[in-house]
């Protein structure tokens, strides 16, 4: 029998999302949209929009996190660079992983005075070899074969991912978490305003993506439920967000989105049949205090579509409440901005609900994941003169 694995908390401080927002996302390849724009300078512009929006000043910035490891630190100090913050990047250590993992640290690494600019963007070419990496999918068809989640099941979920993400997107719902991309050439400028990505469906190939004889026979209680049509995809994308500490805030005259009110990390432990965002959500609601059904949104992993069904399962969440603007199989897997840009989500869905509360949980390697609940903070609304 499996140990339970441990799961550790940050501590209790008050640290709030000044603000938060991504660019649109773009299928790879020359020919995508966003081709053309050089990875820092579509990071520069988020961030751009963002210290404008809020009034920050480049130089008030006293820390910059980048998602993704130091391969991405140059592009960071390239984005860092072209804005006019002088702090050099630092990529964060993360042993659990996953995308979101940075939001994480970037909380941790938030002081009293600090200001933490957290970024995270893809490369110029994605590539799906590490998103599907083989231990991470043998990992979730582990989760669908213990949850008892079949093919028709996931392929199901993965339609109404791409459904409900393309209905959000047709109303125009994600503008208020975009930040527009700026593309320039010799003979003219275009302006990208939307998601190239949604719409966009895969062959769902009836070739089971992890399968192998050997693997089979490794893992005889598998069922080999993954495919192309019930997985994310790679896309490009950058997203960033500012994290202050609720007093500075206010000296900096800052109107914070939301409020940190906790987060959980679940480390990888080899042979652990455990499912990294289903223990990582457990603890930060035990932490809270708070049930599943206090939440207004849920908003979970897309990688493989066996995670999120097996998440919703667990904790009997609504439908209705869970990833219901699509996830990154209806959108996109990011990379390194992927954890930034369901955050965003989540705070915009919660600003057009009016809802208070959101949690948001992902999985990295293996048994590995992470969550964290934020809180919408109400903005005041101008009295008219």
């Amino acid at each position: 029998m499996t140990k339970k694995t441990p799961v550790s908390f940050s501590a209790d401080r008050d640290v709030v999302i000044a603000d938060i927002a991504r660019s649109p996302l773009g299928l790879p390849g020359p020919k995508g949209a966003l081709a053309g724009i050089r990875p820092a300078d579509l990071l520069a512009q988020v961030v751009g929009a963002m210290f404008a929006r809020s009034h920050l000043k480049p130089s008030e910035v006293t820390r910059v996190l980048i998602g993704g490891g130091p391969a991405y630190e140059k592009l960071a100090q390239e984005a860092c660079a072209l804005i006019g913050v002088a702090v050099r990047p630092e990529a964060p250590r993360i042993p659990w992983g996953s995308a979101q993992s940075v939001v994480h640290a970037g909380v941790r690494a938030t002081g009293r005075r600090d200001v933490v600019l957290v970024l995270g963007l893809t490369a110029e070419t994605p590539s799906a070899a590490w998103l599907h990496s083989r231990p991470r999918g043998i990992r979730a068809e582990m989760v669908a074969a213990d949850w008892k989640l079949d093919r028709p099941m996931l392929d199901a979920y993965a339609r109404r991912s791409r459904q409900r993400a393309s209905e959000v997107a047709a109303a125009g719902e994600f503008a208020s978490e975009i930040v527009p991309a700026v593309r320039w050439t010799a003979e003219s400028t275009s302006v990208i305003t939307a998601d190239e990505t949604i719409g966009h469906c895969p062959d769902p190939s009836d070739a089971r993506l992890f399968y192998e004889p050997d693997l089979a026979r490794k893992y005889p209680g598998i069922g080999w439920c993954l495919n192309t049509g019930n997985v994310s995809e790679s896309v490009s994308g950058a997203a960033a967000a500012i994290l202050v500490q609720g007093e500075e805030a206010s000296n900096l005259g800052l109107r914070p989105r939301a409020r940190i009110l906790g987060l959980a990390e679940n480390p990888h432990v080899a042979g652990s049949t455990l499912c990294g965002p289903v223990e990582a959500a457990r603890a930060v609601l035990a932490r809270t205090g708070l049930r599943p059904d206090d939440l207004d949104h849920y908003e979970v992993g897309e990688t493989y579509a066996s995670i999120p069904l097996a998440w919703r399962r667990e904790f009997d969440a609504d439908p209705d409440r869970f990833n219901p603007r699509g996830g990154s199989i209806g959108l996109g897997h990011a990379g390194p901005a992927d954890g930034l840009r369901s955050l965003a989500t989540v705070i915009s869905a919660l600003e057009a609900t009016g809802g208070r509360l959101g949690i948001q949980a992902s999985d990295g390697h293996g048994s590995s994941g992470d969550a964290l609940i934020v809180e919408r903070i109400p903005r005041a609304v101008p009295a008219l003169a």
